[in-house]
């Protein structure tokens, strides 16, 4: 993962005004996985397609929502990292008595291996994560890393990284994908450049993530080099609290750019918020429903494939 210092620098400032986001008393629901763990709220937490069906209504009717798309896919051999998925979050977004449907996006599938060029198995949109929508708000897919020799990178909620064999560059993000409103911000960052050359050392560049956009790949480059985009952190929407153990590791990250690599067979890391880390052979997956980018096969894999981009969410919470 990511270095810890440089996620605290970029989202700190927008973790602590998440922790004060609004919530809406005199709510009853149900839909997802439900938990009321203590702290004066109630949760529902969607992990797969599902209805928050509300049936009653009886105070300021706002609830508080994070809402994260499927990540890319990381590429193959001197690849990039996959895209983190859009990240959307409304502090106070107003409800009434009826049924909203929730869907989830998947992950990216990522490069299969051998060969040149693209790569990526699957239709429609081969490697690009899928979208998750709720309260009719559009959180949109990360976009798939570059792959081969010329595969070109795609833009997505957050851009995948470039292709580093020829020097492709690195994709814009797609989020904010809809016209901003005063209940919802919208977070989505470019994935990282390379620096080209026809030349094995050269490396693919990290995926976006939803705090930063993914780092340039280089030549027997040190630091933070093809790392993925950090991603944003929601202190209010850790595992724990939201009742997802297999989210307690990222304490609260979501949406964190695939890693890339830094030459020569190094690799680089995933962006805290379930980014994959990048890999001599099959690049690590994004964290299943973090949004998180794919790692993508380092330069010494010819055959590598990559990782496959996690899956969304939706977690809703209001005053229990």
């Amino acid at each position: 993962m990511a270095p810890l210092f440089t996620g605290l620098r970029l989202s700190f400032g927008r973790s602590a005004a998440a922790a004060a986001g609004g919530g809406g008393a005199g709510i009853t629901a149900t839909g997802g996985t439900t938990a009321t763990p203590g702290n004066g709220y109630a949760y529902h937490t969607f992990g797969t397609p599902g209805t928050f069906a509300i049936s009653a209504v009886t105070g300021t009717g706002l609830v508080e929502c994070l809402i994260v798309a499927g990540g890319g896919g990381g590429g193959n051999k001197w690849g990039g990292g996959g895209g983190a998925g859009g990240l959307i979050y409304g502090a106070s977004i107003p409800v009434s008595v009826t049924s909203y449907p929730i869907s989830i996006g998947n992950g990216g599938i990522g490069a299969s291996g051998g060969g040149n060029g693209d790569n990526y198995p699957g239709t429609p949109a081969p490697g690009v994560g899928q979208d998750t929508t709720a309260f009719g708000y559009t959180a949109k897919g990360g976009g798939k890393g570059g792959s081969g020799d010329t595969g070109p990178s795609s833009s997505g909620g957050s851009g995948g990284g470039g292709c580093g064999r020829f020097g492709q560059p690195g994709s814009p993000a797609t989020q904010p994908a809809q016209t901003p409103t005063s209940n919802i911000v919208q977070y989505g960052n470019a994935g990282g450049d390379t620096p080209g050359g026809n030349d094995q050392n050269t490396a693919g560049g990290g995926g976006g993530g939803a705090g930063a956009q993914g780092f340039a790949g280089g030549q027997d480059a040190p630091g933070s080099r093809g790392n993925g985009g950090v991603g944003l952190q929601y202190p209010q929407f850790t595992g724990p609290l939201i009742g997802s153990p297999a989210l307690n590791p990222l304490n609260g990250y979501f949406a964190g750019g695939g890693g890339g690599n830094r030459g020569a067979g190094a690799t680089g890391n995933g962006g805290l918020g379930g980014g994959g880390d990048a890999t001599p052979s099959t690049g690590t997956a994004g964290t299943t429903n973090s949004g998180g980018g794919g790692g993508c096969a380092s330069p010494t894999g010819p055959n590598g494939i990559g990782g496959n981009g996690g899956s969304g969410i939706v977690v809703i919470r209001y005053l229990a």
